[in-house]
């Protein structure tokens, strides 16, 4: 299982300030093997790196997002993930994922968390 780093943004008059960024972290994947899928409610995330080595993730988001709207950049470190929130909202999601509580392989990515009191719409 990789490292996801995620971070957000919320807006309940923006839609292109109402996000979850992902960050996962991966060394030298092969793009052949990349396979990303996102739906309402969840990321299916599966690749193998250069060495042989698989990434494999499966996680239900805490709420919908919109998945014709995600922008997907790749790179020898990571796979970078920008996705839409359904719901437009000045409310931060609790956590990244439905079942609320830690996941160890799950950070916060501080560098691109906006915090709530720091929003300007």
């Amino acid at each position: 299982i990789p490292q996801i780093l995620w971070a957000q943004r919320s807006s309940p008059t923006e839609r292109m300030k109402n996000i979850i960024s992902l960050c996962v972290n991966t060394q030298d994947i092969s793009e052949s093997t990349l396979k990303c899928t996102v739906t309402d409610t969840s990321l299916s995330f599966r690749a193998y790196a250069k060495k042989y080595r698989e990434y494999a993730i499966d996680l239900d988001f805490y709420a919908d997002v919109i998945p014709e709207a995600v922008e997907n950049h790749l790179t020898s470190q990571s796979l970078m993930i920008v996705l839409l929130k359904k719901q437009m909202n000045a409310q931060y999601w609790p956590c990244l994922h439905k079942g609320g509580g830690v996941l160890p392989y799950v950070r916060t990515d501080f560098s691109g968390w906006t915090w709530e009191g720091d929003q300007t719409d």
